[in-house]
């Protein structure tokens, strides 16, 4: 049996990435970061520059002397580990969205704005369309095929099929 790369099945695979995770996580806000442009205007790189975490349990944390102490009413431990837990959480989407963010750096110049512009800035398809001066087919051909290039540097993403097969 030979098999190919299924280029559909993995464009579709970096969209709902993009649709499912990045999208809905830099627009609720939840890390403070800083686009950064080229001489041009194209987006070019993403810097995170914090997370926030659980509002809930930051708010009945407080800190003294470097020790953090619990300020609400019941058992504190159970909150020092929904704290410990939050935290290390945090640190692994913030490295791990890092990870995306340099495959997004790697990128040719255009499919990068588009990424960015779409699925981090939030911006409209029609804004970035008359930014860049293309039209409807060209703006989606750059963006499947920046999937398309992301699902080779994200290998999870990878679909293949035996040849033949549709």
């Amino acid at each position: 049996m030979k098999y190919e790369i299924d280029i559909k099945g993995t464009t579709k695979e970096v969209e709902n990435l993009f649709n499912d995770y990045i999208f809905p996580t830099f627009s609720t806000f939840r890390f403070d970061y800083t686009v950064l442009s080229s001489d041009d205007g194209m987006y070019e790189k993403v810097i995170i520059n914090s997370n926030s975490l659980d509002d809930d349990v930051t708010t009945k944390m407080s800190s003294s002397n470097s020790i953090i102490r619990f300020t609400g009413n019941g058992d504190s431990t159970a909150y020092e580990k929904r704290l410990i837990k939050a935290i290390d959480l945090s640190v692994k989407e913030e490295k791990w969205l890092k990870e995306v963010l340099e495959c997004i750096y790697q990128l040719p110049k255009t499919e990068r704005h588009v990424i960015i512009a779409k699925y981090i800035v939030c911006e409209k398809d029609q804004d970035i369309m008359n930014y860049l001066d293309v039209k409807k087919s060209k703006f989606f051909k750059l963006r499947s095929g920046a999937f398309l290039h992301l699902a080779l540097l994200l290998p999870d993403k990878i679909r293949v099929r035996e040849i033949g097969r549709k």
